[in-house]
């Protein structure tokens, strides 16, 4: 067993090597806290460990699947809007969201290496001192686009994850086992429940988590969600096209309808204090 290290220790231990280290590796347990995870990613952001190889100690398909290119992808844009919108004057800020920001996507590079072929992951933004000179110099340049109009309520579905693993949806504790068919009729809603998405084009599906939150149940929920969205995919391509998703031509027009009848609009928070 290796040596443990307060979050100051550790700093110390990073901020004391002659030189920062090429690759850093951290084997994340299913019982480490969110908080914890993006603590530490901040100390190694910190002292220039940029190089972060990710391990766990899980071996089931449930952290198999948090690696999925398709989930991490989505999960970059969506910490790259975040930040993108964060005023360039709140420095901590942008440097926090901009490390789990790197994080997704060195996660991301090291799926795609593993898949023949695969595009390069997609470009991300300025990093922090960066974004504030271009910022200084050209105010204009880099003005993110103008806030969606809100979400009607009934469209929304929060999904709140406490310190102990329970799982809220919309303020209610539901087992873990019912995540799917409860999403599954907030999508479909097919007795046009006035409660319930009025489409799964207009449904926006919010997670949100505390630092003590267990990381497990987090990737669990998570896996829950793109479950959800890929067998209505599978569903409405049998109906409509006579073939599984999967097997429909990647980029054609066929899978981009189906795509865009259940789009994935998941929204992830910043975890709370």
């Amino acid at each position: 067993m290796g040596k443990s290290f307060s979050m100051r220790k550790l700093d110390e231990y990073f901020s004391n090597l002659p030189e920062p280290p090429e690759v850093v590796s951290l084997d994340v347990s299913p019982e480490a806290s969110f908080g914890l995870i993006t603590d530490v990613q901040q100390v190694l952001r910190k002292n220039e460990a940029f190089r972060i190889r990710y391990k766990t100690t899980r071996s089931d398909s449930d952290t198999l699947s948090a690696y999925d290119p398709d989930r991490l992808a989505e999960n970059l844009q969506n910490y790259s809007d975040i930040y993108m919108n964060l005023p360039p004057t709140d420095v901590n800020e942008l440097e926090d969201v901009y490390s789990k920001l790197m994080q997704t996507f060195d996660t991301l590079k090291t799926s795609l290496k593993q898949i023949p072929n695969s595009p390069p992951p997609p470009p991300i933004p300025p990093y922090p001192q960066k974004r504030m000179d271009l910022e200084m110099n050209e105010p204009n340049k880099l003005q993110p686009p103008a806030p969606p109009p809100p979400v009607e309520t009934r469209n929304l579905m929060r999904i709140r994850i406490s310190p102990d693993g329970t799982v809220f949806m919309n303020d209610n504790p539901v087992p873990k086992n019912d995540i799917i068919s409860l999403l599954t009729d907030f999508l479909e809603n097919p007795g046009n429940d006035s409660k319930l998405s009025e489409s799964p084009k207009e449904a926006v599906i919010s997670i949100s988590t505390m630092q003590d939150t267990p990381y497990s149940r987090y990737i669990e929920t998570l896996d829950h969600i793109m479950l959800t969205y890929d067998k209505l995919r599978v569903k409405a391509a049998v109906e409509r096209f006579g073939v599984s998703y999967s097997a429909l031509p990647e980029g054609g027009d066929q899978k981009q309808e189906i795509d865009s009848t259940y789009p994935k609009r998941i929204s992830i928070a910043e975890p709370k204090e």
